[in-house]
Protein backbone atom coordinates (compact mmCIF):
# COMPACT_ATOMS: atom_id res chain seq x y z
CA UNK A 1 0.00 0.00 0.00
CA UNK A 2 2.73 2.25 1.10
CA UNK A 3 4.32 1.51 -2.84
CA UNK A 4 0.93 2.75 -3.79
CA UNK A 5 0.45 5.78 -2.37
CA UNK A 6 4.16 7.13 -2.98
CA UNK A 7 3.99 6.71 -6.21
CA UNK A 8 2.91 10.63 -7.46
CA UNK A 9 4.23 12.94 -9.66
CA UNK A 10 5.83 15.18 -6.97
CA UNK A 11 7.61 11.88 -5.54
CA UNK A 12 8.76 10.83 -8.76
CA UNK A 13 9.78 14.58 -9.78
CA UNK A 14 11.75 14.29 -6.78
CA UNK A 15 13.42 10.89 -7.22
CA UNK A 16 14.49 12.34 -11.14
CA UNK A 17 15.57 15.60 -9.40
CA UNK A 18 18.25 13.51 -7.10
CA UNK A 19 19.19 11.08 -9.96
CA UNK A 20 20.17 14.00 -11.72
CA UNK A 21 22.24 15.96 -9.21
CA UNK A 22 24.23 12.81 -8.38
CA UNK A 23 24.69 11.56 -12.21
CA UNK A 24 26.04 15.31 -12.56
CA UNK A 25 28.42 15.56 -9.32
CA UNK A 26 29.85 12.39 -10.18
CA UNK A 27 30.23 12.64 -13.61
CA UNK A 28 28.45 9.25 -14.47
CA UNK A 29 28.36 8.83 -18.15
CA UNK A 30 25.62 6.34 -19.80
CA UNK A 31 28.36 3.30 -20.14
CA UNK A 32 29.05 3.95 -16.27
CA UNK A 33 25.46 3.75 -15.85
CA UNK A 34 24.03 -0.24 -15.26
CA UNK A 35 20.06 -1.75 -14.48
CA UNK A 36 20.14 -5.31 -13.05
CA UNK A 37 17.44 -7.63 -12.46
CA UNK A 38 17.20 -11.41 -11.26
CA UNK A 39 14.39 -13.33 -12.16
CA UNK A 40 13.26 -17.14 -10.26
CA UNK A 41 12.47 -19.63 -13.26
CA UNK A 42 10.75 -22.78 -12.26
CA UNK A 43 12.51 -25.80 -13.40
CA UNK A 44 9.89 -28.31 -13.49
CA UNK A 45 6.89 -27.96 -16.18
CA UNK A 46 3.56 -27.90 -14.47
CA UNK A 47 0.17 -28.33 -16.69
CA UNK A 48 -1.88 -25.14 -15.06
CA UNK A 49 -5.19 -26.57 -14.13
CA UNK A 50 -9.00 -24.60 -15.23
CA UNK A 51 -9.45 -21.83 -14.18
CA UNK A 52 -13.29 -20.78 -13.84
CA UNK A 53 -14.09 -17.17 -13.57
CA UNK A 54 -17.24 -15.03 -14.25
CA UNK A 55 -18.08 -14.19 -18.28
CA UNK A 56 -16.37 -11.19 -18.98
CA UNK A 57 -13.70 -10.91 -16.48
CA UNK A 58 -10.53 -9.38 -17.58
CA UNK A 59 -8.23 -10.57 -14.47
CA UNK A 60 -8.09 -13.95 -13.84
CA UNK A 61 -5.44 -16.32 -11.74
CA UNK A 62 -4.50 -18.89 -9.66
CA UNK A 63 -1.61 -18.92 -7.47
CA UNK A 64 0.48 -21.96 -6.73
CA UNK A 65 2.59 -23.37 -4.08
CA UNK A 66 6.12 -22.78 -4.45
CA UNK A 67 7.25 -26.10 -3.02
CA UNK A 68 6.71 -27.97 -6.29
CA UNK A 69 10.06 -28.39 -8.49
CA UNK A 70 13.25 -26.32 -8.05
CA UNK A 71 13.85 -22.76 -8.88
CA UNK A 72 16.84 -21.21 -10.46
CA UNK A 73 17.50 -17.67 -10.32
CA UNK A 74 18.85 -16.11 -13.43
CA UNK A 75 20.43 -12.50 -12.98
CA UNK A 76 20.45 -10.08 -16.32
CA UNK A 77 22.38 -6.42 -16.64
CA UNK A 78 22.42 -4.04 -19.36
CA UNK A 79 23.78 -0.38 -19.49
CA UNK A 80 22.09 3.12 -20.38
CA UNK A 81 23.89 2.35 -24.20
CA UNK A 82 23.03 -1.04 -24.65
CA UNK A 83 25.82 -3.27 -23.68
CA UNK A 84 24.43 -6.14 -22.03
CA UNK A 85 26.69 -8.96 -20.12
CA UNK A 86 25.86 -12.45 -20.67
CA UNK A 87 23.02 -14.03 -18.16
CA UNK A 88 24.11 -15.45 -14.95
Amino acid sequence: MSRATAFNKPSVDNFFRILKDELVKHNVTADRLWNADESGLRVVVQKPGQIMAKLGQEQVGKTTSAEKGQTTTVMCAVNAVGIHLPPI
